[in-house]
């Protein structure tokens, strides 16, 4: 494995240091030791480098025991950036041939086709919403998993058209476009670059892309704004849609990686507030967003492991409070682990508009 003069710092000073970030990582709480710890990668990292130990699909399996939350450089008092190395080590670990067959299998997802029971729903949206509005929604293939997200999307498109004052295109993140960060994460560096590319075309042709995909929206600049950031900044105006709202109070799990990407926590509380929720965010000691395990790569690889992560954040923080969530994949993820009362910021938003007093 080579590994960019860059990184050195990283992986020397993670695999001498003694485990100082091992209380803020999600892996150690999912795995129970030290092995998806910044100090437990990147002494792998460091054995593969200098010949200790080979490359193998083993040693590959333990790259991907990592959430990207990206919380132990936040804590690192040397910033070391242990995501930018594993990022580079699990691409030489799939142009290697050793990546894990979980991995290889997420590649179709990342992709962005659409499965046979996503693809009937995606017919159906696109016929109601036209795609050919000077500004669209790039939204998300989790809309497509029922009916009954497929109306929740119905009514989003409503919205955002009232917000808006004029007709929203609806695109599907993946098939239309993609920012590639997920398929960059994983480890498939030609996939991101295609992805960015295409991404960038399509934003070419319209006047703004609304996203749900911090990455789409950190890669775009002002060409696209995120969902979230677009609805607080009428916050206003969805007070006066959804009026008459009984007050209420929840916690807020911000995503963890997103939050280092495109930073939604204040425009999440605005939006919330204009639905009469008061978000209280869930913050460690150090100020820090909790992670719960969810991200999709490390599910994929280490399911135990992230259904351990997941109740290990529920009993410490979450309990059965409702709580609202930026990243729907956390929240199906929280569901699962007993967090029965978390939902998508997005979800809560809709719900609340429809008059329930849970999505």
């Amino acid at each position: 494995m080579t590994t960019a003069p860059a990184h050195q710092q990283t992986i020397r000073g993670c695999s001498l240091c003694p485990r100082l970030c091992h209380h803020v990582c999600p892996a150690a709480h999912g795995a129970g030791s030290e092995e998806g710890t910044a100090w437990g990668l990147m002494t792998i990292v460091a054995a593969i480098d200098e010949g200790v130990i080979p490359a193998s699909q083993e040693t590959a399996e333990a790259l991907y025991r990592c959430t990207d939350c990206g919380r132990c450089t936040a804590f690192c008092k040397h910033g070391n950036e242990v995501g930018a190395v594993l990022t580079a080590a699990r691409a030489e670990a799939v142009s290697s041939g050793h990546a894990p067959e979980a991995v290889a299998a997420l590649e179709l997802e990342l992709e962005g086709i659409l499965s046979d029971d996503e693809q009937t729903p995606a017919a159906h949206l696109r016929a109601r919403h036209a795609a050919e509005g000077a500004t669209a929604l790039l939204a998300g293939a989790h809309w497509l998993e029922s009916d009954a997200s497929a109306a929740r999307l119905d009514r989003l498109m409503l919205l955002l058209n009232a917000l808006a004052g004029t007709s929203i295109g609806l695109l599907f993140e993946g098939t239309d476009g993609s920012g590639g960060g997920a398929a960059r994460r994983a480890g498939f560096a030609e996939l991101a670059d295609r992805q960015a590319t295409e991404l960038a075309t399509l934003a070419a042709n319209r006047s703004l892309l609304i996203v749900e995909c911090p990455d789409a929206a950190a890669a775009l600049g002002t060409k696209a704004v995120h969902l979230t950031r677009f609805l607080a900044e009428r916050a206003d105006a969805v007070a006066a849609i959804c009026v008459g709202l009984a007050p209420a109070t929840i916690k807020l799990h911000g995503g963890c990686r997103e939050r280092r990407v495109v930073n939604l926590t204040d425009h999440e509380i605005r939006l919330l507030a204009a639905v009469a929720l008061t978000a209280e965010p869930l913050l460690d000691l150090r100020g820090e967003p909790e992670c719960c395990g969810g991200e999709a790569i490390y599910a994929a690889v280490w399911p135990d492991d992230a259904a351990r992560a997941g109740r290990s954040l529920v009993k410490r923080t979450l309990g059965c409070s409702p709580t609202a969530t930026s990243n729907a994949r956390c929240a199906s993820h929280l569901q699962r682990s007993g967090a029965s009362a978390t939902f998508a910021v997005i979800d809560w938003v809709l719900a609340r508009c429809a008059r329930q007093e849970t999505p």
